[in-house]
């Protein structure tokens, strides 16, 4: 029996080995969305009504139910198993953010800024807010909530799913060689949630003198302080993006591939390559770098 044991361990170094191979011989060449729901529901799928989709939709919509029904017709049991699908969704969603960001990081052996921590996640019918904090060693185990949290929210708008930054929080206070790694991390972490759109240069383009509205067609514009004044914005994948049937002089205009994130693939390969020095990144990387990250205070987020 014990002659037999190094042979065991061989045996499954080698089995090991060899599905290592397999499952990269069979891996797309490509990030692309992952699959996180507790009955295999990408993001878009969480978020975005469909037959076999809208996920978090269908859930409120049962909620509704219970909660517009009187109490004597809801059984306890029908409000916990309401209660345990929103928990799935809301386990599905920490769980995806912690794999593909939070544990990236701790594995970055140049990242020595504090660590984040998925502090809660808060969901609505069509998006998702995820909350992170930070934990430092004075902390301990915990996060150091003297900190403010970064909050992240992706929704679904007209069928797109949209990144968008309510809160900066604790990345704001970050060197600039430790946001360009959180940036590094970001874009895997879009690609796998299949974002769409990115808000933060949107944002920027259009300063604070506007407000936007998208649907599956194009962007509506509209002026804060007289918002009866609006210019419609076709979509378009490449190019300047500018007004329809409004004078270019009077509104702004922005490039499609500044806030078109899912106009961009990226390799496992190059993502990796990343991780070792992403200020050695390519010319086509460092450019998409500064759209993941806001550069100027947000709204505060959600309740």
């Amino acid at each position: 029996m014990i002659w037999a044991i190094p042979g065991v361990f061989g045996f499954l170094a080698w089995e090991l080995k060899e599905n290592w191979k397999l499952y990269r011989a069979n891996r797309s060449c490509t990030l692309k969305p992952l699959r996180i729901g507790h009955h295999g529901e990408t993001v878009r799928q969480l978020l975005r009504p469909g037959v076999h989709s809208g996920t978090l939709r269908k859930v409120y919509r049962q909620g509704r139910r219970l909660y517009g029904t009187p109490f004597s017709s809801c059984s306890p049991g029908q409000l916990a198993r309401w209660q345990r699908q929103r928990q799935q969704v809301s386990e599905a969603v920490l769980r995806f953010v912690e794999r593909n960001l939070v544990f990236a990081l701790e594995r970055c052996s140049r990242w020595h800024g504090p660590l984040p921590e998925v502090e809660d996640v808060f969901l609505s019918v069509t998006a998702v807010e995820i909350h992170l904090a930070a934990r430092t060693p004075q902390a301990g185990e915990g996060a150091n909530h003297s900190l403010a949290p970064a909050v992240l929210r992706l929704s679904c708008q007209a069928g797109w799913i949209v990144a968008e930054w309510r809160q900066f929080g604790w990345l704001a206070n970050l060197p600039p060689n430790a946001q360009r790694i959180v940036q590094h991390a970001l874009l895997g972490l879009y690609q796998w949630a299949g974002v769409d759109i990115l808000a933060e240069p949107l944002r920027h383009a259009l300063h604070s003198q506007y407000f936007w509205q998208l649907d599956w067609y194009g962007l509506r514009l509209y002026r804060r302080d007289d918002p009866q004044q609006q210019a419609y914005y076709p979509w378009q994948e490449s190019g300047q993006i500018v007004p329809q049937n409004c004078s270019p002089a009077y509104w702004p205009s922005f490039h499609a591939e500044a806030i078109w994130f899912n106009l961009y693939s990226f390799s496992w390969e190059l993502w990796q390559a990343g991780w070792h020095d992403p200020n050695l990144a390519p010319p086509e990387l460092v450019a998409l770098y500064e759209r993941l990250l806001p550069g100027h205070p947000l709204r505060a987020p959600m309740d």
